[in-house]
């Protein structure tokens, strides 16, 4: 069945924007291909119906340059809504709160949380800060000051948990239903250095699976409700990989949640891994599908197709995921540093 899907890009000049592309993903059938450059050097996506909220992430040190787009898409098209005024600090998550009234964004640059209100037509306004992390941890080069990196909801109403790679947290805050704004409630302190980049709930909402940017570590908590997180494991995800090759990316869950998904990008060591979720508290692994160039993020769609966004091969993959291994359907080549995709 053809499919749309919508792939940001860090590429800035020439074919620079988001990248829409009709496709089958049943028979590798390239219907049609589309650049929309309205939007430049875009890194995230979060969705609400049938508006689209685009991230533009600024490249590194340069201040002022990231913003958030709005868009309705009708008959696949992208018509511009409107977009908020430049953060002040480097931004790489996006997020929608449960009721769909409030984005939140991840300040990597300055530790920075902010939060964009949503009206019911999809137009964003009042972006603004919402809190500001302090700290640091013992990697002087990657954890010098607070780095959030992202933000993801409780499975229950109200919470939403942030990880700071730059001071090796996880902060925990409530949230107003009304307006948006946040109180911290608690911070979780991962082991020195792990530098947590991404979490996940279970589908039954009683682990979160977080992965670690710095050493490719899961940790696993219980959920107890009300934004309590009780801590069961903490598992090494690549044993055999030296420690300069540790750089993973997004974890993603299987449509039934019977698996979990990880990547790892180091050279000689990229890695998509599937993770059998039978006991939730000691994932097995599955498979690892390894024929991948820098897996910056994926996607997995209802159908279990994983939609994967080589950076460096400037590519995205279709890998089917299916009785415990991964069989590669296709790919889309030329998509300029391709960092994230999602199918509509």
């Amino acid at each position: 069945m053809k499919k749309t899907y919508f792939v940001a890009s860090w590429q800035q000049g020439e074919n620079e924007g988001v990248t829409r592309i009709e496709y089958d993903k049943q028979t590798d059938t390239l219907f049609a291909r589309e650049l929309i450059d309205s939007v430049k050097r875009s890194s995230y996506f979060a969705r609400r119906g049938d508006c689209l909220f685009v991230l533009t992430e600024a490249p590194m040190r340069v201040p002022n340059g990231g913003c958030v787009s709005s868009f309705k898409i009708e008959n696949d098209k992208m018509v511009l809504l409107n977009r908020t005024d430049n953060f002040d600090s480097g931004v790489t998550h996006l997020t929608i709160s449960k009721n769909g009234k409030h984005l939140y964004a991840s300040g990597y640059g300055t530790g920075t949380l902010f939060v964009i209100d949503v009206d019911k037509d999809g137009y964003l306004s009042n972006a603004r800060a919402a809190y500001k992390n302090q700290g640091s941890s013992i990697n002087k080069l990657r954890q010098e000051s607070s780095h959030m990196h992202f933000t993801t909801p409780t499975p229950d109403n109200g919470y939403i948990c942030t990880c700071d790679l730059g001071t090796d947290e996880i902060l925990v805050f409530n949230t107003s239903q009304e307006n948006g704004d946040v109180t911290k409630v608690s911070s979780l302190k991962t082991s020195l250095g792990y530098g947590p980049r991404h979490m996940l709930f279970s589908k039954d909402g009683r682990y979160a699976y977080i992965l670690c940017e710095m050493n490719y570590h899961l940790l696993i908590y219980a959920y107890e409700g009300t934004g309590d997180l009780e801590f069961v494991n903490d598992i090494d995800l690549y044993p055999e990989a030296p420690a300069d090759k540790r750089q993973c990316s997004a974890i993603r869950i299987s449509a039934d949640g019977k698996t979990l998904f990880t990547a790892n990008r180091g050279e000689g060591y990229n890695s998509l891994d599937a993770w059998n979720l039978s006991d939730p508290e000691e994932p097995v692994l599955s498979d690892r599908f390894t024929r991948i160039q820098f897996p910056r993020d994926f996607t997995v769609t209802d159908d279990d197709y994983l939609v994967i966004c080589n950076q460096l091969g400037n590519n995205i993959q279709f890998v089917k995921y299916e009785d415990g291994h991964f069989e590669e359907t296709g790919m889309i080549k030329d998509i300029p540093q391709p960092v994230s995709v999602v199918e509509w």
